[in-house]
């Protein structure tokens, strides 16, 4: 909205004030406002600019104190208790942020622990399955690839690390995938 009588291009502060709608486009406020500020005696009418704007700053600033001294204790508590509220929520957070991050060292020891205890679990299969399937027996090829697959995946278990895991050393291959079982001929 342009300002009317192109005040601004001067732009004296020595000189009146310009019209009630120009003041209140440079300071924000409605003609109507302006208006009642000086019905409430905070604006002298023809006084210099500079003393329209220093006027009105310090009713800004006087209303400003006055909302800070009205300030009741109760709206007060209200406040710091908002506050300390806000502030334990971060904490917890925080906190709960913290317990989600664990130390690498520990990461590192718990996958090695990990792998110590699934590689015997994973070394009995071969031995299981020959005991256990007797068609095995017969078909030394599948027994030697299920074997073979079983070793690869003791050996993955045990060398668990963390540099491991963080440095993509799998094949990205399914476990198994290269091996082919012998069928039995009928």
């Amino acid at each position: 909205m342009p300002l009317s009588s192109g005040f601004l291009a001067g732009f004296d502060l020595g000189k009146p004030a310009p019209s009630q709608a120009d003041f209140g486009l440079l300071v924000g406020l409605s003609q109507q406002h302006v208006s009642r500020l000086i019905a409430a005696g905070v604006l002298v009418e023809g006084a210099s600019l500079r003393e329209w704007v220093r006027a009105y700053t310090q009713r800004l600033r006087d209303t400003a104190a006055d909302r800070a001294r009205q300030s009741s204790p109760e709206l007060q508590r209200e406040r710091l208790g908002l506050l300390r509220a806000r502030a334990e929520g971060l904490r917890m957070r925080n906190a709960e942020r913290m317990a989600e991050l664990a130390p690498v060292a520990v990461m590192d020891a718990l996958l090695v622990k990990t792998g110590a205890r699934i590689a015997p679990i994973l070394a009995a299969i071969a031995p299981r399955l020959r005991a256990e399937l007797p068609h095995l027996q017969h078909n030394p090829a599948a027994y030697a690839a299920i074997a073979q697959t079983v070793a690869k995946a003791v050996a993955v278990a045990r060398d668990m690390r963390r540099e491991a895991v963080d440095s993509g050393d799998d094949d990205n291959e399914p476990a198994g995938s290269d091996l082919e079982f012998p069928r039995d001929e009928p």
